[in-house]
């Protein structure tokens, strides 16, 4: 006797997995090294790859959509956070999931960028300080 267990189709998940890690990378405290020579060395050479890697030339009205949209994003994430962690069913935690994977789409969209430029500029966020003080002044 086998069980088969129907599953959707991992596109939402996926959908989800980029805008919770995201969400996740942006809350994570920054770790600043220790006053070495070695590390300084190797952040320089880290920052120079991701320079290489990523766009970090936002505009100030791209920088002040993502502001917004981060402060609902946040709002979001720790709402889902609060009400997944009473569900015990798995299928209403799919559910839920993709309610407030919607949720958070529809409110970055409604911000006037896509999830895909939400990423960048989040991302931007975590390897460029200048950034990252223009969102913080923005998100207050």
């Amino acid at each position: 006797m086998s069980i088969r267990i129907k599953r959707k189709p991992m596109t939402s998940w996926k959908f989800f997995a980029v805008i919770l890690a995201a969400c996740f990378l942006m809350a994570a405290p920054q770790v600043m090294a220790q006053d070495s020579g070695q590390q300084e060395g190797y952040r320089g050479s880290q920052e120079y790859q991701y320079q290489q890697e990523t766009n970090t030339d936002f505009s100030n009205t791209e920088i002040e959509k993502f502001a917004m949209a981060f402060n609902d994003v946040n709002e979001i994430r720790s709402e889902y956070t609060e009400v997944i962690s009473e569900v015990k069913d798995a299928e209403k935690a799919q559910a839920l999931q993709s309610q407030y994977t919607q949720k958070m789409i529809k409110s970055i969209e409604d911000k006037g960028l896509d999830v895909e430029q939400y990423n960048e500029i989040s991302m931007a966020m975590q390897q460029d300080p200048e950034i990252r003080e223009k969102v913080q002044k923005m998100s207050q």
